[in-house]
């Protein structure tokens, strides 16, 4: 059901494939690829503020070691980031996403990494020193 969802939401069809995700991940709370697809069409619905709500009461009930931990996180920094709350998404990604605190996989960690510090940079903030 969670990836029925998220195949909808990734061809267009927004609203049903945030339905569909929705009532996976309302079966399954503690499935962790459940709450990356409804992050995921959350912010893909423009509704990053609830996409982030939804995560930071997730999150703390999802060890730091399963994979998807950073990448997650990763996605709550981004809606903190388009919402133009860089301290927090700075915070965010200190926290779990970059390099030396995530345990998730190694595509994710260099992916999530590369593209947090750019969009940082491409919404017009300084990249930190040493971020890079």
């Amino acid at each position: 059901l969670t990836y029925r969802g998220w195949s909808h939401v990734e061809n267009g069809a927004v609203e049903h494939g945030r339905a569909l995700t929705q009532r996976g991940f309302e079966l399954r709370r503690e499935n962790a690829n459940a709450a990356h697809a409804l992050s995921h069409a959350l912010q893909e619905t423009g509704v990053g503020e609830e996409a982030e709500q939804l995560i930071e009461g997730w999150l703390p009930n999802y060890h730091r070691s399963g994979p998807l931990h950073g990448h997650i996180a990763w996605h709550s920094a981004l809606a903190a980031l388009e919402r133009g709350d860089t301290e927090r998404a700075l915070a965010i990604y200190a926290e779990h996403v970059q390099p030396s605190v995530s345990r998730g996989m190694p595509v994710n960690v260099v992916s999530d990494t590369a593209s947090f510090l750019w969009r940082l940079q491409a919404y017009g903030h300084e990249v930190p020193a040493g971020l890079w």
